[in-house]
C-alpha cells in the first residue's frame, strides 16, 4: 500500500512541476509573406493583429492563453494556437486564394517542442516544417482558389522538464518517499517494537529498553497454603 503511494504522489508532483514548466514557456512567432506584404503579421505593430488574439499587445505571448497568434487581411486569416501538448495553425481563405507564407516559432525553452509530430494536415498542397533547437519554422506554398476553405495543421508536443526541474522534482519524490516511511514506522508497528533484518527476511524483536511481561492469562498460579483449619488428630 505504502509502495502504491508513493508512486502515486510521484506521478502527481511530475505531472503538475512539467505542466507548470509549460504554462511558463513563451513563444515569439512571425508570419511572412511573400513580396510587397507586412514582414511580420504577428507583430502588432504592422497593423494586421485582430482584437481578441495573444499577440494584440506582443508576439511574445504564454503557452495556454487562448489562441496566441492571429493574422487577418483582406486574403486570409492566419491563426497559431498553442497548449502544453500541441500546436494547431490554421488558414481561412478569404478571398480568391491565399499567398505563400513561412511561420517561425520561437520557444522560450527548447524542451517544450520535445516529440514534436505532424498528427494531421488539411492543406492543400501540404506544409512542410523543421525544428532547429528552440525554433520550429513552417511553410506552406499557398493557393489560388475560388472559394473560402480552411486549412488546418495539427501538431503534438510532449514537452520534457528542464534538468533543473528534473532536480526539483526528484527532490519532492525523495522526501514525500520519507514523510511515507516514517509515518509507516508509525503505523505499522506496536509501541516499544522495533524491526530487524537477518537473512533478506524482516521480524520483529522487543527494544532493548523494552520491558517483556507475562499475560496474566499465561502466569502459573501460585501455590499457596491452606487457612482452613483442621480437626486435631486424637492421641491414643
Amino acid at each position: 500500500m505504502s509502495n502504491r503511494l508513493f508512486l502515486a504522489m510521484a506521478t502527481i508532483l511530475g505531472s503538475l512541476v512539467c505542466a507548470s514548466q509549460v504554462a511558463a514557456t513563451e513563444i515569439t512567432g512571425s508570419i511572412n509573406f511573400g513580396a510587397g506584404f507586412v514582414s511580420n503579421g504577428y507583430n502588432p505593430a504592422d497593423g494586421g493583429v485582430p482584437p481578441g488574439y495573444g499577440n494584440e499587445g506582443s508576439n511574445t505571448v504564454t503557452v495556454g492563453t487562448g489562441v496566441e497568434f492571429g493574422f487577418q487581411d483582406e486574403y486570409n486569416l492566419d491563426t497559431a494556437d498553442f497548449t502544453p501538448n500541441s500546436i494547431t495553425i490554421q488558414d481561412t481563405v478569404l478571398d480568391t486564394g491565399s499567398a505563400s507564407w513561412t511561420q517561425t516559432f520561437t520557444a522560450s525553452s527548447a524542451s517544450y517542442f520535445s516529440g514534436l509530430t505532424l498528427q494531421s494536415s488539411t492543406f492543400s498542397p501540404g506544409i512542410s516544417y523543421s525544428l532547429s533547437g528552440d525554433t520550429l519554422t513552417v511553410q506552406w506554398p499557398g493557393e489560388y482558389y475560388n472559394g473560402t476553405p480552411t486549412y488546418t495543421a495539427t501538431f503534438s508536443v510532449s514537452p520534457a522538464p528542464e534538468p533543473a526541474t528534473w532536480a526539483l522534482m526528484m527532490a519532492g519524490v525523495a522526501g514525500a518517499g520519507l514523510m511515507l516511511r516514517r509515518l509507516g514506522r508509525k503505523a505499522g508497528l506496536p509501541s516499544g517494537l522495533a524491526t530487524a533484518k537477518a537473512g533478506g527476511s524482516s521480524f520483529i524483536r522487543p527494544a532493548a529498553h523494552a520491558e517483556t511481561r507475562t499475560p496474566e492469562s499465561l502466569r502459573r498460579p501460585r501455590c499457596r497454603p491452606s487457612l482452613t483449619p483442621t480437626s486435631p488428630v486424637p492421641l491414643r
